[in-house]
């Protein structure tokens, strides 16, 4: 079972491995992706587990969760005092400094603010009890540290000894928890950008649509409340609500919501339209065939939010060294303690001990990676492109060989009837009847292509009912079934002689003729005799030839490799200058090239139409399927192009790079972060340059890397 919930308590990588490894623990749990900056938990089970079961594995971390449905907004309200708290503070301990009321005040102050900060401190205790650190360990310790040991001082100057020359460093403790939840806030509202590019499509909640009851009149009712083959009337300028084809009228949709193309497209009777869209001319009545979650863009929506959890091998890996990070920092501080402790002062000793530990969260590390996947995935799907796997991110970047499918992928898949050439004394309505039944028994397009054509044939031929029976599909070759005393055969000529049905000689003449080159042959057969073969042509897609082309001049290895006949493939291959090519596969045989071609540690992409294809893609490196809105669920692929447009498989390409690119950029900010913040903070330089850095700077610097990240992974969608 699948089940998705919100994380409370959460705020680094470190968190997000540690909730990981204590769901984990529950026996039914199979896997556990965590989405950090959504703060979302995708969960896979055996079976339903209650929530107040997986809340008793989370409470050990001080993690808690909740369904989605539940999830409150946050008020920004408190921020605004936060940053005013911290501003009378860094105010007072500037200029007033030594005067006793000015402290107290701090301390008042700084008090509040600690409060506001108590989830790092009960986070940090929970952690503790299973051995485990993270940011709210090291925000924990620093403020605890600073406003423990200020308190004390401020005591015992007040009530024990007027005199005593130690500082108070509330202003620390205050600065470093407003500094921490500003830049939580400053990440939230700019990782936010990104997830309601998204989100935003989605309008539905709350509004009204008009509802056509059996009698005729239009009725208003809440989007909610639509239910499966309901009638809606959408008016021109409206958004469609649900998923459907149009029972009436015709208009021109904006589909760019979904896919990505802002040319409006026409639809007519009994076309599909999908949630989200724009009717953007005409009224037209709708019948509902999908509602809510199960509507073609929710799909995508979910789809995107999964993805973007997931995580590439270089992010496993930050997030171990995150996990270890903090414990690493709590020992440099403390060596940076009793080394002050020696050489300096007791005040410089507890400074640079808060520095070290405060600049060292390790929140940007933590981003790095996640907030260049959210935008990178993001961008792809506003652009048409689903993305289902973070790491093709890596992959795409080492790929060396591209198999194309042919039917539907490299061509239109709508493939047409030129002619139907019969064996001598068969062309009879009763046999054309049968044919066209047998043809609608399949999905594939050639057979849907038969079926079309024999159907205008037979417009005005009487009709009479057929039920066959013992139907038996058989992938990339053909389908049988009986009807009475006889069976009958549709497929490629490898079906026929497999069953050893002989296929006449005056045929086997006709399709020598030239005119029938590249094109598909479907026979029709009754028992052991062949009684027609019908010959289809499909066109290449516009964009086919200069993806290929631009493909090409990248280096890569193409193939084609299709159930298709030899030379209707060499035809199409010669087309395209596709020096490799394979017909005449099976599914099976497809899956064993796609592993022949990995050899020599070759990574290998394939790119199908997500129909017949499915075991050649699942062994690819990479796979990406050309898919309509019906077949999204039960695509295999780790990239769906929604548009059903070639040249998206470029912008995967550049996006892959662009993305990887991002992320080494991020990662290597992040590290040359703690690489120069650490010793300056350990006051390293103090002996040669005096500097000396205060934690409440440290807090700011350690803010602002995070910000820098996100707002680094932000540029992403600006560009082309």
């Amino acid at each position: 079972m699948d089940k998705e919930y919100y994380v409370e308590g959460m705020h680094c990588s470190a968190c997000v491995q540690s909730i990981e490894e204590l769901i984990l623990q529950h026996s039914e749990v199979i896997n556990v992706q965590v989405n950090l900056i959504e703060k979302k938990l995708f969960l896979k089970t055996k079976k339903e587990i209650p929530l107040h079961e997986l809340n008793q594995f989370a409470q050990k971390g001080g993690y808690y969760l909740t369904e989605i449905s539940e999830i409150k907004a946050n008020s920004s309200n408190n921020i605004y005092v936060i940053l005013f708290m911290a501003l009378v503070i860094m105010i007072l301990g500037m200029f007033f400094m030594e005067k006793l009321w000015a402290e107290w005040l701090m301390a008042l102050f700084s008090s509040y603010l600690v409060f506001e900060g108590k989830k790092f401190y009960i986070n940090a205790y929970q952690q503790a009890k299973i051995k485990k650190t993270s940011m709210d360990t090291l925000v924990a310790l620093s403020t605890g540290i600073a406003y423990s040991y200020s308190l004390i001082v401020l005591i015992l100057k007040t009530f024990w000894n007027h005199h005593l020359h130690h500082h108070t460093h509330f202003e620390a403790a205050g600065m470093i928890i407003a500094f921490v939840l500003l830049g939580k806030f400053l990440e939230e509202k700019a990782q936010k950008s990104t997830q309601n590019s998204l989100k935003s499509i989605l309008h539905f909640k709350n509004k009204q649509v008009s509802k056509r009851l059996n009698d005729g009149s239009i009725v208003e009712i809440p989007v909610n409340e639509i239910q499966i083959n309901d009638i809606i009337l959408v008016k021109a300028g409206e958004q469609i609500p649900i998923d459907g084809k149009i029972l009436e009228g015709e208009t021109f949709i904006d589909e760019s919501m979904i896919t990505g193309e802002s040319i409006p497209t026409e639809k007519k009777l009994n076309d599909k339209v999908y949630a989200g869209s724009i009717n953007q001319f005409q009224n037209i009545l709708v019948l509902a065939e999908k509602t809510g979650e199960k509507t073609f863009l929710e799909q995508i929506i979910k789809a995107v939010e999964k993805a973007q959890s997931s995580k590439p091998k270089i992010q496993k890996l930050t997030d171990k060294i995150a996990g270890q990070f903090a414990l690493l920092m709590i020992m440099i501080s403390l060596i940076t303690f009793f080394t002050w402790l020696i050489f300096g002062t007791f005040e410089q000793s507890l400074i640079s001990m808060v520095s070290v530990l405060v600049v060292a969260c390790p929140c940007a590390l933590g981003l790095a990676t996640p907030m260049a996947v959210i935008v990178g995935i993001g961008k792809a799907a506003k652009n048409g492109i689903l993305i289902r796997d973070a790491n093709v991110f890596q992959i795409l970047n080492n790929i060396q060989i591209i198999a194309f499918d042919k039917t539907g992928t490299l061509t239109e898949g709508k493939p047409s009837v030129e002619k139907i050439l019969w064996n001598d004394g068969y062309e009879k309505p009763h046999l054309k009847t049968l044919w066209s039944k047998l043809a609608q028994q399949s999905n594939h397009p050639l057979a849907m292509a038969i079926h079309r054509f024999l159907e205008v044939s037979l417009l005005n031929t009487p009709q009479w009912f057929l039920s066959f029976q013992e139907i038996q599909t058989f992938s990339g070759k053909g389908i049988q079934a009986k009807l009475e005393e006889s069976t009958y055969f549709m497929g490629n000529e490898k079906f026929l002689e497999e069953n050893q049905i002989f296929i006449p000689e005056n045929l086997k003449n006709s399709l020598q003729n030239k005119l029938f080159k590249g094109k598909s042959f479907v026979f029709f057969a009754r028992n052991q005799e062949c009684i027609a073969v019908a010959i289809l042509s499909d066109q290449l897609r516009k964009d086919t030839p200069e993806t290929i082309s631009l493909l090409q001049k990248k280096g890569l290895e193409l193939w084609i490799l299709s159930g298709d006949k030899k030379e209707t493939v060499s035809f199409f291959a010669d087309q395209l200058k596709i020096k490799n090519f394979e017909g005449d596969l099976l599914p099976m045989q497809k899956a064993k090239k796609i592993a022949k071609l990995k050899l020599n540690e070759k990574k290998v992409a394939m790119v199908g139409d997500g129909i017949n294809d499915s075991i050649a893609l699942s062994k690819a490196d990479v796979s990406i399927a050309m898919a309509s809105g019906s077949e999204l669920s039960s695509n295999v692929a780790n990239i769906v192009l929604i548009k059903n447009n070639l040249k998206n498989i470029l912008q995967v390409f550049d996006l892959s790079k662009q993305t990887q690119k991002l992320i080494y950029q991020n990662l290597f900010w992040a590290f040359i972060y703690n690489l120069l913040m650490i010793p300056l903070a350990a006051g390293v330089f103090y002996p040669i340059l005096g500097w000396q850095f205060h934690p409440m700077w440290a807090s700011a610097a350690m803010s602002l890397s995070s910000i820098s990240v996100v707002l680094n992974s932000l540029r992403l969608q600006s560009k082309k």
